[in-house]
Order: C-alpha cells, then structure tokens, then sequence
C-alpha cells in the first residue's frame, strides 16, 4: 500500500489520515456530482448549488463521521456497546445534517438528492464501527 495513506495529517487540531483525506474527495466528486445529476432537470443554476452543498457535506462529513465515531467509540469503554453507539452517532448524523443543509439550499429534490448518501454512509459507518478495536 503506498505510504502516505496511512501518514496522519494534520488540519488545524484535527488529525486524519491520508485515505481519510482521499475519501473525502471521493466523496465531494461522488456525491456531488450525483446531487448535479439528480437535480439538472428542474435548472442548472440549483443543480450546481446542490452539487456544491451535497459534495462540500461530504467531504467534511467523512471526515468529521471519522473522527466522531472513534471518539464516542473510545468514550464509551469500546467493545460493543462503543461500536454501536458509534454507529448511532454515525446515523444521526448522516442523515439530519443533509437534509437540514439542502433544505436551506432549497434543493428541489432534498431525498433524491440525500438517499445515495444516507445508503452508501450507513454501509460506511457499519463497516468503520465494527472494524473498531
């Protein structure tokens, strides 16, 4: 695997590591561009907001559900109880935080929009709670 991946970076206090880092990009095009897509029929001018609000969350929310995971994760005595309510606190989020921001963009196609993310990111935050150790 190459090295830098596994390198932690630092961003300000936060610390991640390189394929946190290359995810979060995944995420921004992925997402983003699918919010472009979903919303292009309605007008051009809201598809490109909601690719912009619906990548620039998921970028920052791999990165943030990373974190925040591991944390609550460490917090609550690890083992199982940890690896579910990280996974809760992982859901929560994934779901109230991009319906709240398109909304306010006025996205016209809010769960059109959402519903890749909310499928894919509960395959991610199952996945990254159990893997904890």
């Amino acid at each position: 695997m190459i090295q830098w991946l596994n390198k932690p970076v630092r961003i300000g206090k936060l610390e991640v590591s390189g394929m946190d880092l290359l995810s979060s990009v995944a995420a921004f095009l992925g997402y983003g561009g699918w919010a472009v897509f979903a919303n292009y029929a309605v007008s051009p001018m809201a598809a490109w907001r909601a690719g912009f609000v619906q990548g620039t969350y998921a970028f920052g929310s791999t990165l943030f559900l990373t974190v925040a995971i591991r944390k609550v994760f460490n917090a609550t005595g690890k083992g199982v109880r940890g690896k579910w309510i990280g996974f809760t606190t992982g859901m929560v989020i994934i779901i109230s935080l991009p319906a709240t921001l398109n909304i306010i963009a006025q996205t016209p196609n809010v769960i059109k929009t959402i519903l890749p993310g909310i499928v894919i990111g509960s395959v991610y935050v199952g996945v990254f709670s159990k893997l904890l150790e």
